[in-house]
């Protein structure tokens, strides 16, 4: 040291003891910064079953957050169109996103909607068609088809990611979900009238389940007429 100030030797040794003690605080930091975010986050299932206390399936349950917000991932989902009947019958996309309907059956069908959500037609085809049908507007697209009357298939479109179906058991498992409060919707093509949503708070390292109960109606559906080997898109 000369004159007082601190020489260059003095420098490297004091950035070396930096280097050192961060490299052993900072993993720690980032250990503890995990604990937290991984402490603030919630499981919950909803189990729905229907007036005969039975599950319910193909049921949609969507949470809307109230306080934090999600940016929106349009993604893709896609409907077959089997032994002329959709497949899957239900399906979820995210607003804004596209879903394909590639026919397997070997002979021809026409895709249809006349839905306030989204209406569009995709006449006479067979294989896939060349572009996907994008869906902008949240709400429930109702699918038929000219041909075949029978054919119904549903498509819910979300404007919220915190949406799934129901599995067999009339179960939807969310993980991971952010600590705050949320409004639970469900819908199903057979409801009986419009579920009144339901408030639900839910606090770090939680991990809870509910049920409800809707009331649906009878399943009514047009009988497919007896083949006639005539015409090819029958």
């Amino acid at each position: 040291m000369a004159d007082g100030l601190p020489s260059w030797g003095d420098f490297a040794w004091f950035n070396c003891f930096i280097l050192i003690t961060m490299k052993k605080i900072l993993p720690l930091f980032l250990v503890n910064l995990f604990c937290i975010a991984k402490s603030l986050a919630a499981d919950l299932q909803i189990t729905i079953k229907d007036q005969n206390n039975e599950p319910v399936t193909n049921v949609v349950v969507k949470l809307v957050a109230m306080n934090h917000k999600v940016k929106l991932v349009p993604d893709e989902q896609i409907i077959d169109q089997i032994d002329k009947e959709y497949v899957p019958q239900v399906v979820v996309v995210i607003k804004g996103g596209n879903v394909s309907f590639p026919n397997k059956d070997n002979i021809k069908h026409h895709v249809y909607s006349f839905s306030q959500a989204k209406q569009f037609e995709l006449p006479l085809y067979e294989g896939t068609p060349a572009n996907p049908v994008s869906f902008e507007k949240e709400g429930v697209v109702v699918l038929g088809c000219n041909i075949h009357d029978w054919m119904r298939g549903y498509i819910y479109v979300s404007d919220s990611p915190y949406v799934l179906i129901g599995d067999e058991q009339g179960q939807v498992k969310f993980s991971n979900l952010p600590q705050d409060s949320y409004l639970v919707s469900i819908w199903h093509p057979q409801i009986k009238s419009s579920f009144e949503t339901v408030k639900i708070s839910l606090t770090q390292e939680q991990s809870i389940k509910e049920g409800y109960q809707i009331e649906l109606k009878p399943l009514v559906k047009i009988r497919r007429p007896k083949a006639r080997r005539s015409r090819r898109y029958n």
